[in-house]
């Protein structure tokens, strides 16, 4: 828990310090405003905001049970919705000017399964060569691969043996111009 207390103390040093108050002293205004200089001026999304809720609720929490406070503002505010990602699609004619300019690249297979068939990266990152039957012309979503974190920070990667969700192991055709550019990479 101490550790939170860092991360807190890290992260809202700049917000808080123009404060003078005590740990007991921070009400919900603060709290509130808080989280509108996150969203405003830092430019936190929704799910950065909720975890910061979540690590206050946990550090102020602790701070009860350790009688270092007398009332916890946590339990008066309401968790922060997150705000709901909206995804940008591009028109025919930028589809056609990205496959352009990922030829000869070694972005061009995974920029041309994203384009053909909607892959999510994690997806991309876990096809395997089993996933493709070249004679049966399909490819099957199976795998993933995702990034996370070790306690002390540093970054992993997570290989899966399934898709995100059971809706997620799907097949797809083999569309010739893919065949061509995967065949051409296996040899």
């Amino acid at each position: 828990m101490e550790n939170n207390y860092s991360v807190l103390k890290m992260s809202s040093t700049h917000f808080f310090g123009k404060y003078d108050l005590n740990l007991d002293q921070i009400g919900e205004k603060h709290i509130y405003e808080f989280y509108d200089y996150l969203q405003d001026e830092r430019k936190c999304g929704g799910n950065s905001i909720l975890h910061y809720h979540a690590l206050l609720s946990k550090a102020f929490k602790f701070a009860k049970i350790r009688q270092r406070i007398s009332k916890n503002p946590m339990e008066y505010i309401i968790k922060p919705k997150k705000a709901l990602y909206k995804s940008e699609i591009l028109n025919e004619k930028e589809v056609e000017n990205l496959l352009k300019v990922c030829n000869g690249t070694m972005m061009k297979i995974p920029i041309y399964m994203a384009c053909f068939y909607g892959l999510r990266r994690s997806e991309m990152l876990g096809l395997k060569w089993n996933a493709i039957d070249f004679e049966s012309n399909t490819i099957t979503v199976r795998y993933s691969v995702t990034n996370c974190r070790t306690k002390n920070g540093t970054v992993c990667r997570t290989f899966k043996d399934e898709a995100k969700t059971s809706s997620s192991y799907r097949s797809f055709p083999l569309l010739k111009e893919i065949k061509e550019i995967l065949i051409e990479q296996k040899q």
